[in-house]
């Protein structure tokens, strides 16, 4: 059986005794290799949110949603569905980056789409911890897990609503609007009453 060498191995060839002498090799430079231009849909840096987030979809005309989910298909599989509609996105991996990015940008994320099962902080802390840089943060739960008695307890506290996992394109999208949309109804009764 043959095997194919490189150039590195090229000066690494033992001639066996008896063996023919292996044939001359010419040794090709490879061609310059240069980094691809980033994807569109993860989208430039935009500075007018903060210089280190990243947000997918910049030039939607929809509003900016938070996605925080460990599980990077999920999270990703929200972002694209999100962006595909309109909205601007950023994701946060675990509970500790959704805080930080929250606190940077709690007056322009209309929304947060928070999973409920992640390591270290969990759903319940990572909303109590929301609340206290805004009690009247908007967030939605998203798991794929029964836990009742924790959904009640945060829907008391002021959770917007529940995205059950796997999401499907017509729920996730419809429950977003549907948030945001009576979200919009409540602030315009409030100025109205001001």
């Amino acid at each position: 059986m043959a095997e194919r060498l490189g150039a590195a191995d090229a000066g690494n060839v033992v001639q066996m005794p008896g063996a023919a002498a292996p044939a001359a090799q010419t040794v090709v430079p490879a061609p310059e290799v240069k980094p691809l231009p980033p994807l569109p849909a993860s989208g430039p840096l935009v500075p007018p949110l903060s210089g280190d987030v990243k947000v997918f979809n910049p030039s939607g005309t929809l509003e900016l949603v938070m996605v925080v989910d460990d599980e990077e298909f999920i999270s990703f599989l929200a972002q694209r569905l999100l962006t595909d509609e309109g909205y601007r996105v950023i994701t946060a991996r675990d509970g500790f980056q959704a805080v930080e990015m929250y606190r940077k940008l709690r007056d322009q994320i209309s929304l947060v789409i928070l999973d409920f099962t992640m390591p270290v902080m969990d759903g319940a802390d990572v909303f109590a911890e929301l609340q206290e840089i805004n009690p009247k943060v908007p967030v939605v739960l998203s798991s794929g897990f029964s836990e009742q008695g924790q959904l009640q307890t945060m829907l008391a506290r002021g959770l917007r609503g529940f995205i059950p996992k796997p999401y499907t394109h017509q729920k996730l999208l419809s429950q977003v609007r549907s948030i945001l949309d009576t979200i919009k109804a409540e602030e315009s009764g409030q100025r109205r009453i001001l």
